[in-house]
């Protein structure tokens, strides 16, 4: 058999890849594109006004420490604790990973669904923990700065503040928040589909142009 009879023969041999939607393949990719643009979107914005109320509570604790119990100090120290752990926790959830073809899609499904679950972990579990958390340490926060003031003033302050922070955390939880979740699921069941519907989890893996 000479090249050329070679080359036809190679040419009439069947592509066997696994049939998958092209249009489905790419919506999933453009969704999961769409969402991690919105997180670091939001991330951005929350970022910045965490960091300038880091500043302040630095700068209230500096101005005005002297003449205030340890609850104070404490406080404001657990707040900007929070604060920072938060901002990592956000940023957890995105991903900077871009997928190459010499690169294993198996890896990059792996790590966009650890991305999405994360996400996912910090809407329904780690806001509720860190407003928790932030709670306590405004009540010590309080529990210092208004013990001069009368009975009523100290009763409604800390009831007010939570009132807020927990009808706020209502709110997220019903409204932006659960959306949010439906389309993470979405998301997470369209690629653990799209990996197992192509054979990711076989020895011998085939690339998938996303």
């Amino acid at each position: 058999m000479d090249f050329e009879e070679l080359q036809k023969s190679w040419k009439s041999q069947p592509l066997e890849l696994p049939e998958t939607s092209p249009q489905l393949t790419g919506e999933l990719y453009d969704k999961w594109t769409k969402q991690q643009k919105s997180v670091r979107r939001q991330n951005i914005f929350s970022t910045i006004g965490m960091s300038l109320a880091l500043v302040n509570f630095i700068w209230v604790y500096i101005q005005f420490h002297e003449g205030h119990s340890w609850y104070f100090g404490a406080s404001l120290l657990v707040m900007s604790i929070l604060l920072v752990v938060y901002i990592w926790i956000l940023w957890k959830a995105v991903s900077l990973k871009k997928y190459y073809p010499d690169k294993s899609l198996s890896e990059y499904l792996d790590d966009s669904i650890k991305r999405l679950k994360w996400r996912r972990d910090t809407i329904t579990r780690h806001f509720l923990i860190y407003c928790c958390l932030l709670w306590a340490a405004l009540m010590l926060y309080f529990a210092d700065v208004t013990q001069g003031g009368s009975l009523m003033f100290r009763i409604l302050v800390p009831l007010c503040t939570t009132l807020y922070i927990f009808g706020f955390l209502l709110l997220r939880r019903f409204g932006s928040h659960k959306k949010q979740l439906a389309k993470l699921e979405e998301l997470i069941v369209g690629l653990q589909n799209l990996k197992e519907g192509i054979g990711l989890d076989t020895p011998n893996e085939k690339e998938l142009p996303l």
